[in-house]
């Protein structure tokens, strides 16, 4: 029975060591889940706070987007009449010119088939030109001027 004795002693001694190697490892395994939930907590908060700022960034970038488009709007307005004027002007100025160029042509029969006027017509109309020149007076410096400067008691501008 000696030997059934030293071979149960051997067995309790394994199962205290088992039991205080379970303790360890129950004790690291308890210290690695807390540090792993502390951080899980942490990264939590990372996440909210990224979440929060994402929104406030969308909002800003919204915002600024509206205020694009609004201008964009604007400026299409703007060019828009712009260019209506333009066309406008220039309609006038075509109609001006046809005008003018059916009123000459009824207006000079002096011209040649090229529509340039003949020499004997452009020498008469130079020296009729001439002739209808307004001459210069001799006194140049006689216009009048008015004053600008106002009056000590009422304060408003002289007219």
């Amino acid at each position: 029975m000696d030997a059934q004795q030293a071979l149960k002693k051997q067995q309790e001694a394994l199962q205290r060591q088992l039991k205080s190697i379970e303790q360890l490892a129950m004790g690291q395994v308890g210290r690695v889940q807390g540090l792993l939930k502390g951080q899980v907590t942490q990264l939590h908060a990372l996440v909210g706070q990224l979440q929060s700022q994402a929104g406030r960034i969308q909002k800003d970038v919204e915002t600024q987007l509206q205020a694009i488009d609004k201008t964009r709007r604007s400026l299409e307005k703007r060019v828009t009449r712009q260019l209506d004027a333009l066309k406008k002007q220039q309609q006038a100025l075509v109609k001006r010119f046809e005008s003018g160029m059916a009123g000459e042509s009824a207006q000079q029969p002096g011209k040649s088939k090229k529509g340039r006027p003949s020499a004997k017509k452009a020498s008469a109309k130079k020296s009729a030109a001439k002739k209808a020149a307004p001459k210069k007076s001799a006194a140049k410096g006689s216009t009048t001027k008015r004053s600008t400067s106002r009056e000590v008691t009422g304060g408003t501008p002289a007219t």
